[in-house]
Formats: structure tokens, C-alpha cells, sequence
């Protein structure tokens, strides 16, 4: 195996450096200051790491050629980028291991601070903008100008995705799969994205902070987009109700072996339907993610998206409980652990998916039917919606090879007729090249 040393050796240019005048500076850690000026900083486990430059070509050439190493051991379809902000840990005092910056640099101490660094520093931190991450005066190369980590910090992980996908594509001819903690805008081109929820305060809260996350996400043009949690929650049942609304992010997460359940009770059911449904919608979100990539639609959507004030009172610009998929199917999350949940319908009809009810809606909140720690999931009138039942299918892979169906919501006129519209889009899900 190639040497660490001998890496950075050969490798030598694409590492982000210190400046020049640190050379023999006592105000940084001499063990931070590698060969040729390097920066290294501390991993979560106390190891000393240097991080790549990926603003260089020359370092996506790296990238590229570890990653077809990698391949050769582990056969890979994609990558989950995590801690490329980037993260480093940093020196809080004299005794704890960590990348310590020049405090007396105005790119670490800038006279206006953002307000991010009061709320992510601990008690205990320096306050400087480094805090977490590397140095704001490392060197990085852009063409053949030099610029401050403080010029590009918040593009690093962009300029990671940005090559890892290039590699994706080159080494598996495919269009791979690629999420990263860090993003920017633009990212979604190439890179989906998790979101962090903290479950501190209560699962109800929770659940409408990350809807709201994943609707930002979406108008970021970040389409692929989940919501994990920072903190779960003891409670079993608050746990499960967790699960089934993740279920119907357009990046959905198990949690299961992080929280308080058992996939084996029969509590466990409200889980189990909730994946079938998600599965069951494959295709028609498919679809969307199609029509995103066109037209540069969202997925996930609030319902002022669909249904603007002219028509509807502005009510509907304050609902954060429930969310679109599309322009055809509404989500309403189970909040409370009560046999009814207190549903806005706008001035439209929907069906109920589960029972085929009809819900004309008048622009008020509605009580429906919902079982404990389920999704109300609804169909809007004039919708077709194509399907795949899951048929005991584990993957998505063998999911598509179940037979089609359609879900036909008819939108009524008053003389009698009615209508209902919908498209597919279908390929192999994994080529590249023209549509």
C-alpha cells in the first residue's frame, strides 16, 4: 500500500497550504504544517488529515484515480460526502488536540461576524470563524489565481460534489448516486442533499421544521433532497411517527436502528404502509424528478405553489404540516396521537388514497380519519397518477419490474363531464446521454 508520505509527495500541489509566512510561525500547531506547507487539521478521531484542494483540476485527476482504486476493492454506485464543509476539529484550549488558527487575523475576526458562529460555537469555543473547520487564511488555486479559505469556504463541498460526480460518470459510464453534507447553490445538479432536524423540542415541531427544510431545499433547486435527525427520540411511538414522515421525503431514511422500535410488533405497521405507498409512488415521482431536470420544476411543494391567494384566502401561505408531491398528491403527517387530524383542502377535490372518499375542498381545515402514526396521503382531482404496487419487492430495482397501474382522480365539471390528466417518463434509471 502507498505510503501516506509518498502520497503527498506525488501529490503534493493539490492539498490546501498554509501561507508562506506560517512557515516558522509558533502561532499554529507545528504538526498542522505538512510537507510543501500543507495544512493538516484533525479528523473526528483525532487523526491528522489534509484536505484536497477541489478547486484544481489537477486535484479531480486525484479524486478520480482513488476512487477507480476504491472500485477494484469495493464495487460502488455512489457516495455520501460527509463532513466536506469542511469539518476539522479545533483547538478550545492548550490541553485539547485541534487545529489552532491565528487569532489575530481580521479573516478569522472579521469586525461583522455572521450570526451563525454565536449559534453553532459552544461556551467553550473561540469564536473565530475557523471554529469547526480549517483556517480562513489556508491557500486554495483557482486557475492561476490564489484566494483565502475565507473567500471560498462556503463552495468547498460544491467543489467536491462537483468532482466526485465527474468521476461517477467517467469510471461507471452511469449516473450514480451522489449526496453531500455541504451545499451551494447549483449543487443540485449534481448532488442531493440531507438536512438535519433536531427532535429536542417534540416530533410535531420537528416535523414542520423539516417540511419547511425540504421545501427551501426544492427551491434551491436541491430536488433530491431528506431529513434526518440530530436528535431521536426515546419513545416508540414518537419514533415510528418520526419514520413514516421521512418515509415521504423524496430522500427517505431509515431510522430504525437509531430510535426506540422494533421492526418485528405490530406497531411496526404504520412503517410497513408507509413504505408501500412509497413504493407504489415510485413511478409517478420518477416522473417529477424528470420533469425537474427539464423544466427546473420542484418536487416537494408547498401548497401556495399550486393554489395562489386570488383564489384561495391567505390561509394557505401559513400551512406548514402538509406538503405536494408534484401538483397531484397532497401529504398530510400524522402531529398528535389523536384518531383525527385537522386537514387544510383548498378550493379543489381530492380523494383519500386509502378509502377512494371525496373531499371538496373550501378553503377551510377539514377533521379526517387518521390512525395512529400514519400518513394521510390524498389524490387531487384531475390527476392521473401511474403506480407500481411493491409486491413484496426489496429494492427499487426489482420494484420496477412489477406490473403498472393508474390512479385515476376525475376532476367533475358541472355539465356532467369529467377529466383527468397525467404522464409517465420511463427509462433504465441509470444511463447516461440524451433523454
Amino acid at each position: 500500500m502507498t505510503s501516506f508520505a509518498l502520497v503527498l509527495f506525488r501529490w503534493k500541489d493539490i492539498f490546501v497550504k498554509w501561507p508562506a509566512v506560517y512557515g516558522n510561525s509558533t502561532d499554529i500547531v507545528p504538526d498542522t504544517l505538512g510537507p510543501s506547507s500543507t495544512l493538516f487539521g484533525y479528523d473526528s478521531s483525532k487523526r491528522l488529515v489534509a484536505f484536497v484542494d477541489f478547486f484544481q483540476p489537477i486535484a479531480g485527476e486525484w479524486w478520480e484515480a482513488w476512487l477507480n482504486q476504491l472500485r477494484k476493492q469495493i464495487p460502488w454506485d455512489g457516495f455520501v460526502l460527509e463532513d466536506n464543509e469542511p469539518a476539522a476539529l479545533t483547538s478550545k484550549s492548550e490541553t485539547t488536540v485541534g487545529l489552532v488558527c491565528p487569532k489575530n487575523s481580521t479573516l478569522e475576526s472579521p469586525k461583522y461576524s455572521p450570526s451563525a458562529v454565536d449559534v453553532w460555537n459552544s461556551k467553550e469555543a473561540t469564536n473565530l470563524l475557523s471554529d469547526e473547520t480549517i483556517c480562513m487564511v489556508a491557500l486554495h488555486k483557482i486557475e492561476n489565481a490564489t484566494y483565502r479559505h475565507y473567500d471560498v469556504h462556503n463552495i468547498y463541498g460544491h467543489s467536491q460534489a462537483v468532482s466526485t460526480k465527474n468521476a461517477i460518470w467517467k469510471l461507471t459510464g452511469k449516473r450514480g448516486f451522489l449526496i453531500s453534507d455541504s451545499s451551494f447553490a447549483g449543487t443540485g445538479t449534481v448532488a442531493g442533499a440531507w438536512f438535519k432536524t433536531s427532535l429536542k423540542e417534540s416530533v410535531p415541531t420537528a416535523i414542520r421544521q423539516s417540511i419547511i427544510s425540504a421545501l427551501e431545499f426544492n427551491l434551491f433547486g436541491m430536488t433530491a433532497a431528506g431529513g434526518s435527525a440530530e436528535v431521536f427520540p426515546v419513545n416508540a411511538s414518537d419514533c415510528i411517527k418520526w419514520q413514516v414522515f421521512t418515509t415521504f421525503h423524496i430522500l427517505a431514511k431509515s431510522v430504525v436502528t437509531s430510535c426506540s422500535m422494533d421492526s418485528n410488533t405490530a406497531s411496526f405497521a404504520p412503517v410497513r404502509k408507509a413504505i408501500d405507498t412509497r413504493f407504489l409512488l415510485l413511478p409517478y415521482l420518477y416522473t417529477l424528478f424528470f420533469h425537474g431536470l427539464m423544466e427546473g420544476e420542484a418536487i416537494y411543494r408547498p401548497l401556495f405553489f399550486e393554489y395562489g391567494t386570488k383564489l384561495h384566502n391567505r390561509n394557505v401561505l401559513d400551512i406548514d404540516d402538509q406538503f405536494f408531491w408534484g401538483s397531484g398528491v397532497m401529504f398530510a403527517p400524522s402531529l398528535e396521537n389523536n384518531p383525527t387530524r385537522s386537514v387544510y383542502f383548498p378550493h379543489d377535490t381530492f380523494y383519500q388514497i386509502d378509502s377512494g372518499m371525496k373531499i371538496v375542498g373550501d378553503t377551510r381545515r377539514k377533521p379526517v380519519d387518521m390512525p395512529e402514526n400514519q400518513m394521510a396521503v390524498f389524490l387531487r382531482a384531475g390527476y392521473i397518477i401511474p403506480t407500481q404496487p411493491r409486491l413484496g419487492a426489496m429494492s427499487t430495482s426489482a420494484a420496477r419490474r412489477n406490473p403498472f397501474s393508474l390512479l385515476i382522480a376525475l376532476h367533475e365539471h358541472s355539465d356532467g363531464s369529467a377529466v383527468a390528466n397525467g404522464n409517465l417518463f420511463w427509462d433504465d434509471g441509470e444511463s447516461l446521454g440524451k433523454m
